[in-house]
């Protein structure tokens, strides 16, 4: 995320919050053994909120025997996590601050279609429902705080008539970051699980790699069934979201159906306890009987449609893979952009802290660049500074990240690595960059060479915070240039 937005968002006064038993009460359940006694008390500190943590637990979707009647015996009957996630999506669902004309309704009626759409399907693939359904109900919160904090956000939501990956680019273009990436860093700041943060960052197209998740996954094709109910009659609604839960989840046709009913079956109830306005009954019915006969006919053609519809799934997973190079890269380079590096740095830091892991910072310099541009010209400059990025893209692995931090220095991040971990790194980067052969347009040998100074969080040192991190590397980078450069420093607290 751009620093101008991040500054624009913690300015604004009307972001989505948490109240202080939603917070009381995710604190609590992250404790090794919950109190179920505490986490009565603390529900019982907000009656209304009591009241429909009750209802719900006596609805269709959660109801097992006779009645509940009190918050502890729903509390026992559905589980903390289900009791957290309810309280949270409550607190959530609640908020109603906004600038401009925006269509909280339709939004809140998407929103809670995700969250029983999310919950359903994770009872499909077997997983924590209740956190499936609080992952759905966030999926596009980055909405709110976007409509909160930026003046004319309303204009952008209406150009994008309705289609998230295309609001999502007009978010990029002018504001700079999607709502995925601005509901991610808002539930990174409530201090919600990594698991429910990464969902939200994956929330269209969920994540690859070592981010990839299966709630991530439950997620993003709930907002392709959110739309069944939402373009009622729309078959083509129908089919993408069969095939997306299909590609990316493994459920058949057949299967499918059985989500779509027993959707249906517990929106209801849901809709009655969050106080949103669903289709009634009678058009619930009606759009899954149209539902279902959509998918017979997508069996009777599976191989055509399948292939069309797959097609489709992995053309949009590319569009939002472009769009997040093009505004995420260096265009000289084609290592990492300052924003994204920044972003992902606090990521990485608040990882690191709350993972108990190590993460190191390389700050790397070119030495004597200005005198590379003053005696061959800034277009050999240029070609110097794309030749060492791919030394030092060269020199890391995988899962480290590098990016220019700004004129002739970048920055590698080096997940779960040591101080010796990190000089092994910073000393290759080294080596290959004294190595280069860059030429000028005369023919002339231009000698490169690089400075790197380096700062870990581990057991042996833990900075205060990302910024304590960051200006040690820095002042480390600092000494191996007055050291005589071409050379690594590590800071020793």
């Amino acid at each position: 995320m751009v620093p101008k937005l991040e500054k624009l968002l913690k300015s604004s006064p009307n972001l989505p919050s948490l109240p202080g038993v939603a917070v009381e009460l995710l604190k609590e359940c992250r404790r090794p053994e919950v109190d179920i006694d505490r986490v009565c008390d603390l529900l019982a500190r907000d009656p209304a909120l009591s009241a429909k943590v009750v209802g719900v637990a006596n609805s269709p979707a959660y109801r097992r025997g006779s009645p509940v009647t009190t918050v502890k015996r729903a509390s026992l009957a559905l589980g903390t996590s289900a009791v957290t996630a309810l309280a949270l999506s409550f607190s959530l669902v609640s908020q109603r601050a906004s600038r401009g004309s925006f269509d909280f309704a339709g939004y809140w009626r998407r929103g809670l279609l995700n969250a029983v759409a999310a919950r359903c399907l994770a009872q499909q693939v077997r997983i924590d429902p209740e956190e499936a359904f609080l992952a759905g109900l966030l999926q596009d919160i980055g909405i709110l705080a976007l409509n909160a904090a930026v003046s004319g956000y309303d204009d952008i939501v209406r150009e994008a008539k309705q289609d998230h990956l295309r609001l999502e680019r007009l978010e990029r273009e002018q504001v700079g970051a999607g709502h995925p990436e601005v509901g991610a860093w808002l539930a990174t700041g409530w201090g919600l699980p990594e698991a429910l943060v990464r969902a939200v960052m994956g929330s269209h197209v969920p994540l690859e790699g070592a981010n990839a998740s299966v709630l991530g996954k439950c997620v993003a094709v709930s907002g392709n069934v959110s739309a069944i109910w939402l373009k009622a009659g729309d078959k083509g609604a129908t089919q993408e979201a069969a095939m997306s839960a299909k590609t990316w989840l493994g459920i058949s046709s057949e299967a499918f159906q059985e989500v779509l009913t027993r959707m249906a079956d517990a929106a209801r109830g849901y809709a009655e306890a969050f106080e949103v306005a669903l289709p009634s009954a009678k058009d619930m019915k009606s759009i899954l009987s149209q539902a279902k006969d959509t998918l017979v006919q997508v069996s009777l053609r599976a191989t055509q449609v399948a292939t069309r519809s797959e097609a489709d799934v992995q053309r949009l997973a590319a569009e939002k893979r472009t769009l997040e190079e093009q505004y995420a890269r260096d265009a000289l380079t084609g290592v990492y952009a300052r924003g994204y590096l920044e972003a992902t740095l606090g990521q990485a830091f608040d990882g690191a802290v709350q993972f108990d892991r190590a993460l190191s910072v390389l700050f790397c310099d070119i030495d004597h660049f200005k005198k590379v541009n003053d005696t061959h010209g800034h277009a050999v400059g240029d070609k110097v500074l794309a030749a060492v990025a791919r030394a030092v893209v060269a020199s890391t692995r995988q899962l480290d990240v590098v990016g220019r931090y700004g004129g002739e220095e970048f920055v590698v991040i080096l997940p779960a690595t040591n101080a010796s971990g990190a000089l092994v790194v910073a000393e290759r980067i080294c080596h290959r960059v004294a190595a280069l052969a860059v030429s000028s347009d005369k023919g002339v040998a231009v000698p490169v060479t690089i400075s790197v100074g380096s700062a870990t969080y581990d057991e042996q040192w833990r900075a205060r915070d990302l910024a304590e991190l960051l200006s040690s590397a820095d002042g480390a980078l600092y000494q191996a240039k007055r050291n005589g450069r071409n050379r690594v420093v590590l800071y020793v607290p």
